[in-house]
């Protein structure tokens, strides 16, 4: 997005130190570190309009809640110090990663990559009914930028998840007796990691509260 500000045109901001949430800021202009390194990573919000248009219904839209995610059991490929579980949920995110050092973008994107397309941590949750399964699959893993097709349908507990009414970030939605809980990986992952590893200082999006960008939702860079 041509002029856009990533200190302030995200809703919410998440500041971590040493691992810790420390605070939740609507503008981070004045906790940006002068040397810094930024990037922003896919969300699956990109293919709800593909899902909607297809007819199958986002619960947390209808709810007018913020998407349910969950800690997994399934662990990440570790990235030199950076290691740790998939996180899932309803709704992947675009993930801003702030550093206060200098160091190689390259090398800290290939931190985080390693572990968001393939081990994630993180998963979102969407109800979707049980005759549109097969069809949620074949739309979401055509964007496999905005982290694809579900990591796992119907039995939580596979991938460690005791109790889908209680989500580790956002809000619970309901599941109807004709609906299955379907599990997406979660751009929430990298900020899981950021805890467990007791990173000194990070600047990320507050789960659910993304980076709105002009691309179409189909494009891959």
């Amino acid at each position: 997005a041509m002029g856009a500000d990533l200190r302030k045109d995200i809703p919410k901001y998440a500041i971590y130190r040493d691992g810790v949430l420390d605070k939740e800021v609507n503008d981070a202009t004045d906790y940006w570190p002068e040397e810094s390194v930024s990037f922003l990573i896919g969300c699956s919000f990109s293919y709800d309009g593909a899902l909607t248009a297809a007819g199958i219904p986002l619960r947390s839209v209808e709810q007018k809640k913020n998407v349910p995610m969950f800690r997994t059991s399934l662990e990440c490929r570790p990235a030199g110090a950076l290691r740790g579980n998939m996180v899932g949920g309803y709704i992947d995110q675009v993930l801003i990663i702030v550093v206060p050092q200098p160091v190689s973008s390259t090398s800290l994107i290939s931190q985080f990559i390693a572990f968001c397309p393939l081990p994630r941590k993180v998963v979102s949750m969407k109800p979707i009914r049980a005759m549109d399964i097969a069809k949620e699959v074949e739309i979401t893993s055509k964007f496999p930028h905005a982290h694809g097709a579900p990591v796992c349908v119907g039995c939580s507990e596979a991938i460690g998840i005791e109790d889908v009414t209680k989500p580790d970030w956002g809000e619970a939605v309901d599941i109807a007796a004709d609906e299955l809980p379907v599990f997406h990986a979660c751009g929430v992952t990298p900020q899981a990691i950021l805890m467990d590893c007791k990173v000194p200082f990070a600047i990320t999006h507050s789960a659910g509260h993304m980076f709105v960008t002009d691309l179409p939702s189909d494009f891959v860079v």
